[in-house]
């Protein structure tokens, strides 16, 4: 049985559909000192972040991704073989491209909000807030909840504001399975 992949834009038209409205709302209404404090924190430059993230969308628009995808030479086909024990499970390139897209856009957007700031000194080291752990505590919660409801992108999006506001939490096995379950039935053909 073949399966046929999904392009770029497939993947990412199937993350839009099933965020919906509801799951944008929530997104913006983390404030920007929040994401700004988080990024930083984790060494990111929000002017780099967000040019890397406008080309992204740029080519996907375009229909350039797909374009350099089908310049690739195509592979002959290998013979059957009897498959082996499966190592480690590794995400597929398809998963990263739609974490590196769900970043990137939130990035961009959180940039897109700042205010010019005449001058930034070193960022101090993002500390959560009690208010922040217990909505952190919610919104993985929720997550769960979405997780078990099969509406993997609500799912995601819980667990990515989440982790913005309580990085460590993030590190728990439970939060990293359904955090990969939901990304795997995301790009499931």
């Amino acid at each position: 049985m073949t399966t046929q992949k999904r392009s770029a834009r497939e993947v990412w038209n199937k993350l839009v559909d099933e965020a919906g409205e509801d799951e944008i709302e929530r997104a913006a209404s983390v404030s920007v000192d929040q994401a700004t404090r988080k990024l930083e924190a984790a060494g990111f430059d929000l002017r780099d972040e967000d040019a890397s993230a406008d080309a992204f969308l740029t080519d996907l628009a375009s229909g350039a991704l797909e374009e350099r995808a089908a310049a690739k030479p195509a592979e002959a086909p290998k013979p059957a073989e009897v498959p082996a024990p499966a190592p480690e499970r590794r995400w597929p390139p398809m998963a990263w491209l739609a974490a590196a897209a769900s970043f990137a856009l939130g990035v961009g957007t959180t940039y897109a909000l700042l205010p010019a700031a005449p001058g930034v000194g070193t960022p101090s080291p993002y500390v959560p807030t009690a208010a922040d752990l217990t909505k952190a505590v919610s919104l993985r919660g929720d997550a769960f909840t979405a997780c078990d409801a099969q509406k993997w992108a609500a799912c995601l999006a819980d667990l990515d504001q989440a982790r913005a506001l309580d990085p460590s939490g993030d590190d728990e096995p439970r939060i990293k399975d359904a955090r990969a379950k939901a990304i795997q039935r995301i790009l499931a053909p």
